[in-house]
């Protein structure tokens, strides 16, 4: 299965996307639909590449908020990019 595994993964892949806070918040809205046990579980530390480097929050904020407009949607994918990978 391809797609995200957990709610900050959702949230990652969702939130840039979007426009307007409305659709962050629906879109915030369906993640947590999609895994109700979204703020108890943090998603373990991923290994990325070859050479074994790892992401971090404050890459995945860097890299995600740029192409975001909506102010809610770069919030949440700030919480997100916290849960989802170490600092």
């Amino acid at each position: 299965m391809t797609g995200p595994s957990n709610y900050w993964e959702c949230t990652i892949d969702r939130l840039p996307k979007v426009t307007n806070d409305q659709e962050a918040t629906a879109a915030k809205r369906q993640c947590r639909w999609d895994f109700t046990d979204f703020y108890w579980r943090r998603a373990l530390p991923k290994d990325n590449g070859i050479l074994g480097f790892s992401t971090k929050a404050s890459e995945c904020i860097e890299k995600e908020v740029v192409k975001t407009e909506s102010r809610t949607a770069r919030l949440l994918i700030r919480e997100a990019c916290i849960g989802n990978f170490p600092q």
